[in-house]
């Protein structure tokens, strides 16, 4: 993913032609420039066992959290102060293509995608005055119709390989796209491509070789590794030992920034009280991080499972923010 624009040549090319001119004026103050960040934000679940509210109980269903999220489109693109010429867009991903070919649902109607207004801002308004809300809508619907099936056909979840392979298809070539240049402004649009997963941590894999899998086992032994070297930083432990971590992806996942949702720390009783020290948590996040971040990863942050659906809204809006 390339940069298409630099400011450099052009105060470069305002130092040339002052001092071609002699220089007799004092030189203008460079145009101010001001950075607009569209967002390319995908929802990507993982549809395997963990979705079974028996087996895995967890404060808030997906499906709660995932609509709470869509119905805050609006506010998302108004973000940084954004008035006008969005062009983000928010779709479902899906870890495991297969579910598409059952017709369990319309990948169409799960989309919002204002890039395909350009430019245009009148189309765009009456877009988010008429369409937004029956759209959204249909997107719901869909989610809700996905985990009714997913319920009954789990259908497993290869994260390591959505992330290697599955997502590029989903992700926008060219982070800094378009540059538009007034008599009293330049402005750069700047895409990010963010991807929301909800996984409660646990990375299953076909291929059972060492760094593909993240289990209980493997943290029971990352645990007690630690909790026997008398080491007080547990950051640096994990990373110091290669054979803990998760192999990084063949395909670099620069220009990617990656908000790991809904972690269930299963190290904790019903009343939240830790069993065990360090926690399933801390231990997972530590091993979530380093994997994306060394894979290219521009941004990353892993988040437990949240107890109510605006609490999930807040920490999106958050992390789509800071980037």
């Amino acid at each position: 993913m390339k940069t298409r624009f630099n400011l450099i040549p052009v105060l470069l090319a305002t130092f040339i032609l002052y001092t071609a001119c002699g220089g007799t004026e004092p030189p203008r103050s460079p145009i101010p420039t001001t950075t607009i960040k569209d967002f390319n934000v995908l929802f990507v679940p993982d549809l395997s066992n963990r979705i079974n509210a028996d087996l895995y109980p967890k404060p808030v269903h997906d499906t709660v959290l995932l609509n709470h999220a869509l119905g805050q489109i609006r506010h998302f693109c108004s973000l940084n102060n954004r008035k006008t010429g969005q062009q983000d867009i928010y779709k479902l991903d899906f870890i495991n293509k297969g579910v598409l070919s059952r017709q369990a649902v319309r990948p169409n109607e799960m989309e919002i995608n204002l890039r395909k207004f350009g430019n245009d801002m009148i189309k765009r308004a009456n877009y988010f005055r008429h369409s937004l809300q029956p759209d959204t809508k249909k997107f719901k619907a869909n989610v809700e119709s996905l985990y009714d099936y997913a319920a009954v056909h789990p259908s497993g979840a290869d994260v390591w390989n959505y992330f290697n392979e599955t997502i590029r298809g989903s992700l926008l070539d060219v982070p800094e796209a378009v540059v538009l240049q007034t008599k009293n402004n330049i402005v750069v649009k700047a895409n990010k491509n963010v991807a929301v997963l909800l996984t409660d941590g646990y990375i299953e894999s076909a291929n059972k070789g060492q760094g593909y899998l993240v289990n209980g086992e493997t943290i029971d032994k990352i645990r007690k590794d630690y909790n026997s070297s008398g080491s007080h930083d547990l950051k640096q432990f994990v990373y110091a030992h290669k054979d803990y971590a998760i192999n990084k992806t063949t395909q670099s996942l620069s220009g990617l920034n990656v908000l790991v949702c809904e972690v269930v720390d299963r190290s904790l009783d019903k009343n939240g009280a830790a069993r065990v020290q360090p926690t399933d948590f801390q231990i997972m996040e530590l091993l979530w991080t380093k994997w994306l971040t060394d894979s290219g990863c521009d941004q990353v942050k892993v988040q437990q499972a949240v107890k109510t659906p605006e609490e999930f809204g807040a920490s999106l809006e958050t992390f789509l923010s800071s980037l």
